[in-house]
């Protein structure tokens, strides 16, 4: 299972994942600091999932039914997601 939920909700008590506007292509702007990034396509369905759900656990079910994944293999994509997000925001 994933190990990351405790950055998870770091980001999440802060409002962290919720402000950042996210456009279709990836890009993603965070108002809080005036900075911005860009994101694959995954990487922005990954932050949609966050931005909606409030669990890894949902993110996982989410993610797993989108791509047809095993679990374990999406559990990885999630923390390496989650702990390069937790770097950037933090």
């Amino acid at each position: 299972m994933v190990h990351t939920q405790p950055l998870l909700e770091q980001l999440q008590n802060k409002g962290r994942i919720e402000i950042l506007a996210l456009s279709p292509n990836g890009f993603v702007f965070d108002p809080m600091n005036g900075h911005s990034f860009t994101l694959n396509g995954s990487g922005v369905i990954l932050l949609q999932l966050l931005q909606k759900y409030h669990s890894i656990a949902e993110v996982l079910r989410e993610l797993i039914r989108i791509y047809d994944v095993e679990e374990n293999r999406a559990s990885i994509a999630i923390d390496r997601f989650v702990q390069q997000l937790h770097k950037v925001l933090s």
